[in-house]
């Protein structure tokens, strides 16, 4: 059976702390983050503190991976 990490029935507890609070915040109004990437990281990294510290990292192996990919109707002139 595979386990199903982002599905759940349980809403995300809001945070308790400024600290906590700030750091969903900064997280929500992250460059293309929405609700759906929020949920999806803060079940991937536990906190909204240790999702903003692997964004970098996150964002550099998607760039690459967006560079690898071929244009659509893009010829070379030669």
């Amino acid at each position: 059976m595979i386990e199903d990490n982002y599905s759940s029935t349980h809403p995300q507890l809001p945070p308790t702390t400024e600290e906590e609070r700030f750091s969903w915040l900064r997280l929500l109004r992250s460059r293309r983050v929405g609700i759906s990437t929020f949920n999806r990281l803060m079940v991937e990294h536990g906190s909204a503190a240790a999702a903003l510290e692997a964004l970098p990292e996150i964002a550099r192996r998607r760039c690459k991976a967006i560079r690898s990919l071929p244009r659509v109707g893009y010829s070379p002139r030669t």
